[in-house]
């Protein structure tokens, strides 16, 4: 009989902690992995195609000042466990986007720096470590959402120009031409929402905010074969500056943010979002309150979810048979300063990368964090 690939073994694992054939007495562990060259909140960081997480930007100093944004980028290696420094950006950014694109290369787009919000975008190339501009965005935007779609392209949703004014516009970046070109119009301005592409290749929206006056409940769907917004119903619950990700099964996970424009009323709750009915349905709740974290949660290798944020992180089990709702489950060990705007990227063992974010008080850190798997058990 032939061994069973890493891949296979993955794949098995999912399978039985779906239908409740595994259990895990714990979902994981939280190892401190070193510091960052700078203390960062707000950066962007992307699993590389060989594995490295590229870390760029962000805010570098407490309350995130005008001029605090960094023009730096680093490289994260899995396999040494090290930093290196690689290329800089042509301006500072903070609260820009990150998009990797099929050829492997790396598109930076939009957000904050000294002060203003930009229509810049850059792209990094790992083969030679650097970033090169690339045709400017249609608007400037920051608290945008950027989403690879199937063919290539990437769609650019809403975001701000300035606090309480959100954008009701899109526009979609061709990697071979380097344009952005505009597409329809979203059915309603929007930032700090979140963007997921379904299986199907269309793109749920949901959330956020369109002034300063609360969160929005609404959900809408754009076709990138029609280049058209259409609404798609509404959460349970009104969500801003929330975090969404694809489920194993299709459906898409939406969770925490607040019920108004900031820390009003900061959510635990989280629901799940059918693409065949348009409509949402309560899951189980996060173990404590989290928003700002829309770069904090990535679904593993073995399809479960991992969501940091507010000091630690959780690992959601999407229920797949019956009528289950999912569970939540705490990872051991806390991040101490690790609260609002991290990151969080897959890496190549099964474990995931946490770096960055600031603390209540504003405070930047440059901790890193590697979130470890647990083994599965048989269930009892």
């Amino acid at each position: 009989m032939e061994p069973m690939t890493n891949t296979a073994r993955v794949a098995l694992m999912a399978l039985l902690l779906s239908t409740g054939a595994l259990a895990l007495t714990t979902p994981g562990r939280l190892h401190r992995a070193g510091s960052l060259s700078v203390p960062r909140a707000a950066q962007t960081a992307t699993t590389l195609l060989d594995g490295q997480v590229l870390i760029v930007g962000g805010c570098t100093r407490p309350s995130c000042e005008l001029d605090a944004q960094s023009a730096t980028a680093e490289l994260f290696d899995p396999r040494t466990g090290q930093l290196r420094p690689t290329g800089s950006l042509a301006s500072p950014r903070v609260s820009q986007t990150a998009t990797r694109l099929a050829d492997g290369q790396v598109l930076i787009a939009g957000g904050w720096t000294v002060g203003r919000v930009v229509d810049t975008a850059e792209r990094y190339d790992p083969q030679t470590g650097r970033f090169t501009l690339t045709t400017p965005m249609r608007e400037r935007r920051s608290a945008h959402t950027a989403t690879l779609l199937a063919d290539g392209r990437v769609l650019i949703t809403g975001g701000t120009v300035r606090e309480g004014r959100a954008l009701n516009s899109a526009e979609v970046y061709t990697p071979q031409t380097g344009q952005f070109v505009p597409v329809g119009s979203l059915t309603q301005a929007r930032a700090a929402h979140v963007a997921v592409r379904l299986m199907d290749g269309r793109v749920l929206i949901a959330g956020g905010h369109a002034d300063r006056s609360g969160a929005l409940d609404t959900l809408e769907l754009f076709d990138p074969k029609t280049n058209t917004f259409h609404a798609a119903g509404r959460m349970t619950t009104p969500r801003n500056k929330l975090a969404g990700t694809l489920l194993p099964s299709g459906q898409v996970l939406l969770l925490g943010g607040t019920r108004g424009y900031d820390r009003d009323t900061v959510l635990t709750s989280a629901e799940v979002f059918d693409p065949a009915r348009k409509a949402t349905r309560v899951t189980a709740s996060m173990t404590r309150p989290r928003y700002k974290f829309t770069d904090a949660v990535v679904r593993l290798a073995d399809g479960r979810i991992l969501v940091a944020g507010a000091g630690g992180a959780d690992v959601y089990t999407e229920q797949r048979q019956g009528v289950g709702l999912g569970r939540f489950d705490a990872v051991m060990g806390t991040m101490p300063g690790n609260d609002q705007f991290v990151t969080v990227s897959r890496l190549p063992d099964g474990g995931a990368l946490i770096a960055g974010g600031y603390d209540a008080g504003i405070q930047p850190t440059a901790a890193l964090w590697r979130f470890q798997p647990d083994v599965a058990r048989p269930a009892p």
